[in-house]
């Protein structure tokens, strides 16, 4: 019996967080296939993925810093409802463990190391960050650097119900793998009807945001932030790849 999805049980939620702003992105970019062609049988089974950002996805983790503190579809969040917890999945070292990616901590690893924090990040430092006034009007309280494993999926989106109270009137960014976004956006209380069913694989420059002042509770940007980024967002039909 295959193993079961980790998203399989996870249902929307609408409702939940009247006054919570969600902003959801794919990690950064992973290493590619030569030259870039789909990779056949064979070529699957030599493949060894070192689960950590290529060049270009760690030039993407850069870009996000000033993507999030000065691009006006970012900030306008923001300054309206204050970041409070960068929310990241991390690689499962457990006996068994499934997900050893570290590329969504990778992602956001250099925003969190600018921002103020109120968890312990890694050593990282923001304190010349406390000193830029930009800084202070997206995250005057400072910033929870959450972590999760992929196969405990439903127990952070759990555990976030759970503290709705908490986040209240905040923005909470989440980074994670594409092929859970589209179950976390509907979790986290946009309309299944305004969500794509997937999310690409060959897509890393895409913004999510559930929000419930927005029409479907949901909005898409294009980051266009690195050459060759798509200036479109992605389509309610969009065909799966891996």
């Amino acid at each position: 019996m295959a193993p079961k999805s980790p998203t399989a049980s996870i249902p929307a939620s609408p409702g939940k967080f009247p006054t919570t702003t969600f902003i959801l992105i794919r990690h950064g970019e992973k290493l590619t296939w030569p030259e870039g062609a789909p990779p056949g049988p064979q070529a699957k089974k030599l493949y060894e993925d070192n689960a950590l950002l290529s060049a270009k996805g760690h030039e993407r983790a850069f870009a996000l810093v000033g993507y999030m503190l000065h691009r006006a579809e970012m900030t306008r969040w923001l300054r309206r409802r204050p970041l409070a917890a960068i929310v990241a999945q991390h690689p499962d070292d457990r006996p068994g463990g499934k997900g050893k990616s570290c590329r969504p901590y990778q992602t956001v690893a250099p925003l969190l190391a600018v921002l103020p924090s109120t968890t312990p990040c890694d050593g990282l430092t923001s304190r010349d960050a406390t000193m830029m006034g930009v800084v202070q009007a997206v995250a005057p309280a400072g910033v929870a650097s959450v972590s999760f494993y992929k196969n405990d999926l439903q127990e952070m989106i759990s555990t976030l119900h759970a503290q709705a109270d908490a986040y209240a009137g905040k923005t909470v960014l989440l980074c994670g793998a594409h092929q859970y976004l589209p179950v976390l956006a509907r979790a986290l209380g946009a309309d299944p009807a305004s969500v794509p069913s997937t999310w690409p694989g060959s897509r890393y420059d895409v913004t999510w945001v559930v929000d419930a002042d927005l029409p479907g509770r949901f909005a898409q940007y294009p980051q266009r932030l690195l050459f060759s980024d798509g200036m479109t967002t992605i389509p309610l039909d969009a065909p799966h790849s891996s």
